[in-house]
């Protein structure tokens, strides 16, 4: 809504003005439906508090719709749909606490989670869901009215006759003096023996499929109020929460985090479970990188996207891949789905699942890659069951069965280093599955994991499957292919960026691996961001460390190169663009070199003077551990002499060029990606 109320970088004992106000406005009105009008006429100094917040909120409202009237927008988010649709929509607060009671149900009853499951995967599979699936999920709505049957999240109705002058009675039984207020405890109402039968207090969403919903008595489920009085938004929240409970099951599997816990209600300005906790973890062919599609329309986001210009390209019969991860803290996880979104977009099937997924699940004909860690050399959380089942099986029993190992870790502790990868390559040799490749590993005392693991893939893994599939070896395109072109440059870096100083940074969270920072950036004048924009950050090496780059790879400042890629890179593929700006805005330039670049290096250098150099870099950075005293690549290039680097196939279009291999940093994102460089067969070298 182009606001925002920084409640994450906010102390908890000072929320924003707009809580304050909503919870004074929400106990005021709960403890004025339980007294007199008469006595809250009386009330002066909570009635002053209770306009003002009114007022507050009244002018925080207009300002924001306002601000989004002066400044139109085509974003697709709940302001738009509210100043500019007619559709009623509702509180978020009632809707999330529904989700909250709906998963402890579930979890709770086994056989309605597995039922509720079974329709979503029958309905919606793996397709992204669309409207015409939410009329056929009748038993996830079902499960949606017995959740608020049983925990309506506004627990309490309050009413009172009307158009009456003296007593009268109700049902025969409750003697009114006039027209008094009557509340009406929903918790009491939806049990009723009588409607709901002995087993009111079961949590049964049969009793909820539509054509028993439609049986029931009238008043006898009143979850969103009554009368005039009712949401507006009902018919909003229901299909809302219809479409959460959709996509969450759809890619996710849920357990509590206390096997014990038992439900206890918080009440605010709605009634919510109590201090439950629950675990999530993506479901068996999940990868993570589809949890963010959400209702979408398009037909082809979701599946697997189409074979690119690559060695694997026309080739029939790809084997599929599954992508196993063994991960406490993330890095392994990302690594397989950096590893599955590379495999699907070289035409494979491919998905990413936790290391326990894979108990009892290898076979033939679908290539297993496994990626974990160790942890004081015990496996991750999410992969002790498929170490326990591995290791009880019998000799051959995995025969037929295709693996790669990746391990990561760090050689700082000694004893435990890679040791759950190499027992996962172990124990899958021993029971008969064959390796179509050498074991891969990241060592975190080198930094760059995810340098080395792209490394890994170029040098080893897709030669070895292209092997696999029949491709003679040497014949597999490079990540990157570079050529000097003698084009007019059509690619211009991008020029309207401005300079901002950084006001403060300090850390959110404790995590030691993987914190995360709060950063404040102050802008120049007549220069606005708005909540919700896009910011990007753009490095630039200086100009002089560009000069000395171009110098080394033996390349000028108006050259002309262009970029082939055969997978997602975000460099810019395609279009010609100049040397200089290459070098000056897409890869870093002070990189420190990785241990397997220094080696290919030292290995062709043509002086042995510059190999004993290289050898004594390795042997310093194997000994201290200390990534920063190695050297990037360009100051190697700038100081020995190197010949026989591998070399592309030769074309018509390209030169006879020497590919260096660099590890880059793209933009802030911190992601990786193998390029090479080209550079003419000379290069100059230096002292």
């Amino acid at each position: 809504m182009d606001t925002r109320f920084n409640s994450l970088s906010r102390d908890a004992d000072e929320p924003h003005k707009l809580v304050n106000a909503l919870n004074g406005i929400f106990s005021e009105v709960t403890v004025r439906a339980a007294r007199p009008a008469w006595f809250t006429k009386l009330q002066w100094s909570a009635n002053r508090k209770f306009d003002e917040n009114n007022a507050f909120l009244r002018k925080l409202a207009h300002e924001v719709i306002s601000h989004r009237r002066a400044n139109p927008s085509q974003k697709k988010d709940l302001l738009n749909a509210l100043v500019n649709g007619k559709d009623p929509a509702t509180g978020s607060e009632t809707t999330g606490n529904l989700l909250a009671f709906l998963l402890y149900y579930l979890m709770a009853n086994p056989k309605v989670y597995a039922t509720l499951r079974e329709e979503i995967d029958r309905v919606v599979g793996g397709d992204p869901l669309a409207p015409e699936h939410l009329n056929k999920l009748s038993y996830t709505k079902a499960c949606l009215r017995e959740a608020l049957r049983l925990q309506p999240t506004v627990p309490v109705l309050a009413v009172k006759p009307v158009d009456v002058d003296g007593p009268i009675v109700l049902g025969h039984k409750w003697e009114l003096d006039g027209p008094q207020t009557i509340l009406i405890l929903l918790h009491h109402l939806h049990r009723d023996a009588s409607v709901w039968g002995e087993n009111a207090e079961d949590f049964n969403p049969e009793r909820m499929l539509d054509k028993n919903f439609a049986k029931l008595p009238p008043n006898a489920w009143k979850p969103f109020g009554n009368g005039q009085r009712s949401c507006i938004g009902n018919e909003f929240a229901f299909q809302e929460a219809t479409i959460a409970v959709a996509l969450l099951f759809q890619k996710f599997d849920f357990s509590f985090a206390d096997p014990e816990y038992k439900l206890t209600i918080k009440q605010a300005a709605s009634i919510k479970p109590a201090n439950l906790f629950i675990h999530a973890k993506l479901r068996p062919g999940v990868d993570a990188l589809s949890t963010t599609q959400g209702v979408v329309h398009e037909d082809t986001i979701g599946k697997p996207a189409p074979a690119t210009d690559n060695v694997f390209s026309g080739v029939n019969d790809l084997k599929p891949i599954i992508v196993y991860y063994g991960s406490n803290m993330g890095t392994s996880m990302e690594l397989a789905n950096n590893l599955a979104k590379s495999a699907i977009q070289r035409g494979f099937q491919c998905t990413a699942a936790a290391l326990d997924e894979a108990t009892g699940s290898l076979r033939p004909g679908v290539l297993s890659v496994f990626i974990s860690s160790s942890y004081d050399g015990q496996p991750t959380s999410n992969g002790a069951k498929f170490i326990d089942w591995i290791s009880a099986l019998s000799p051959n029993s995995l025969t037929g069965v295709e693996f790669v190992v990746f391990g990561c870790g760090n050689r700082e502790w000694r004893d435990t280093f890679q040791r759950i990868p190499n027992l996962i390559f172990a124990l899958l040799e021993k029971h008969g599955a064959k390796s179509i490749a050498a074991k891969g590993s990241a060592d975190a005392a080198e930094g760059d994991v995810l340098a080395q693991f792209v490394t890994w893939q170029a040098s080893d893994f897709w030669p070895c499957v292209a092997n696999l599939h029949g491709i003679t070896p040497g014949t597999t395109d490079e990540a990157l292919r570079v050529a000097v072109v003698h084009q007019k440059p059509t690619f211009q870096p991008i020029q309207t960026g401005v300079s901002a100083i950084v006001k403060k940074v300090y850390q959110l969270t404790d995590d030691e691996v993987r914190p995360k920072y709060h950063l404040e950036l102050e802008l120049p004048e007549r220069h606005n961001y708005e909540v919700g924009g896009y910011l990007e950050i753009l490095p630039r090496n200086p100009l002089e460390l560009v000069k000395r780059a171009l110098t080394a790879l033996g390349l000028k400042e108006d050259d002309v190169l262009e970029l082939e890629s055969s997978a997602s890179t975000p460099l810019p593929t395609g279009v010609p663009l100049l040397a200089k700006d290459l070098l000056s805005h897409h890869l870093d330039l002070n990189q420190p070199a990785t241990v397997k670049q220094l080696e290919l290096l030292r290995d062709c250098c043509e002086v042995a003077e510059d190999k004993q150099a290289l050898d004594s870099i390795l042997e310093e950075g194997n000994r201290t551990n200390v990534l920063t005293r190695r050297p990037s690549l360009l100051q190697i290039l700038e100081a020995v002499k190197i010949g026989n680097l591998p070399m592309p196939p030769p074309t018509t279009q390209t030169q006879t060029l020497l590919y260096f291999i660099l590890a880059i940093i793209i933009a802030v994102k911190m992601y990786f990606d193998l390029v090479c460089l080209a550079a003419p067969r000379s290069i100059p070298s230096s002292v």
